[in-house]
């Protein structure tokens, strides 16, 4: 016998949801987890398993099982993201970047402009990998932003709030703002 009631689940009824949602939470964080690369990408795939199982409940047809069936939604998502990832081209990382040639700069000036980007490569590496990421592909390729969200798998909304977090991190660090005051002077 099923514990909800497949009428109020498909009518979108917010206890029913709600209901659901607690008691699918957990196994569903479970099986995607088995396709995300940290806690936070797992966080998403299951944000996004979510939105599809509320966008779909109307196909729910056997009451017996819901959890189930947010299960299936939640790993055919994960899939999903994993596909979509797979055809994206993988982005460059700092350390694959080398410096600029260019024979006009005097020594001085390509010392400072090699100790910035040490610090840079430092400050990066104390952010978790998803942060870092997010900040180069942003800030360093100067890419836009929904780009920035589609090659992370994330929504642009977790995008803006991922880079607000690891700018402020990086903001706090000591070495890389006396480096940047270094380079501008």
């Amino acid at each position: 016998m099923c514990e909800f009631d497949l009428e109020k689940l498909r009518a979108h009824d917010v206890e029913e949801l709600e209901a659901l949602a607690r008691r699918a939470m957990g196994p569903m964080l479970g099986a995607v987890r088995r396709f995300a690369r940290d806690d936070a990408d797992a966080d998403d795939m299951f944000q996004g398993a979510w939105v599809r199982i509320q966008e779909k409940i109307d196909r729910l047809v056997d009451a017996r099982n819901p959890v189930a069936w947010c299960v299936a939604v939640a790993v055919n998502h994960a899939k999903g993201v994993l596909r979509h990832r797979a055809r994206r081209p993988e982005t460059v990382s700092l350390e694959d970047v080398g410096e600029p040639v260019d024979s006009e700069i005097d020594p001085d000036a390509k010392m400072v402009r090699r100790e910035v980007v040490e610090a840079v490569r430092e400050a990066l590496a104390w952010l978790p990998e998803r942060e870092g990421k997010a900040v180069v592909m942003r800030m360093v390729e100067q890419r836009p932003i929904a780009e920035t969200a589609e090659a992370l798998g994330m929504s642009v909304t977790g995008t803006r709030e991922l880079l607000r977090r690891g700018m402020r991190k990086l903001k706090g660090l000591d070495r890389l703002r006396t480096a940047y005051l270094d380079l501008v002077g």
